[in-house]
């Protein structure tokens, strides 16, 4: 055995070595039975915190200085850890197609802010046709936008779409004046029109 650690010039004592497994692959201090029972002491009276909340509150309570990761490792081998929180997307799925492929089946909506010179911030709301990425309509106002202000980009976006004059000229503005939605105060009535 020596000829062959000579020749592949590592010591004796590394030949012979044989690696400990760990139980469960983790390690386990001789103290994790003082910590698991701080935690405890935590977590029956907050069962639904997480390790992040549990760490803070065994730092806190018992003025100890153990690290974030510890507090994990410790609830992860005795099963205290929360199951993960799964967000499920609820009613219609998105299947990435927004782009349509004729006008007005589709409108997006979007509120940005620019910032002037003179320190006045300006808000300004769109709509914007998912088909030929036209804007019918904006909003804009040097205070924050209310929602009248967004039932108003709602009733000029349907005018300047349905009834406008930019497609058929006068005949559809008279058209237009004849059948013109009646909108309720609260905007609802422009969508059902």
């Amino acid at each position: 055995m020596t000829a062959i650690c000579e020749v592949l010039g590592i010591a004796r004592r590394t030949a012979y070595y044989a690696a400990q497994g760990r139980r469960d692959g983790r390690q386990h201090r001789a103290a994790d039975g003082t910590v698991l029972q701080q935690i405890r002491a935590v977590t029956n009276s907050r069962a639904t915190y997480g390790y992040r909340r549990v760490w803070a509150m065994v730092n806190r309570t018992f003025r100890t200085g153990y690290n974030r990761k510890r507090i994990r490792r410790v609830m992860q081998l005795y099963g205290l850890m929360l199951a993960p929180r799964v967000h499920r997307r609820h009613g219609r799925p998105h299947l990435g197609q927004i782009q349509q492929p004729a006008s007005n089946q589709r409108w997006c909506s979007d509120v940005f802010l620019i910032p002037c010179w003179s320190g006045e911030v300006l808000s300004v709301a769109f709509a914007i046709d998912c088909h030929d990425r036209e804007v019918p309509a904006f909003v804009a106002s040097p205070r924050s936008l209310t929602g009248a202000d967004i039932r108003t980009l709602m009733d000029r976006t349907l005018w300047a779409r349905f009834w406008g004059s930019h497609a058929e000229g006068a005949a559809r503005d008279s058209m237009a004046q004849q059948q013109r939605p009646a909108v309720h105060r609260d905007g609802h009535g422009a969508l059902r029109a």
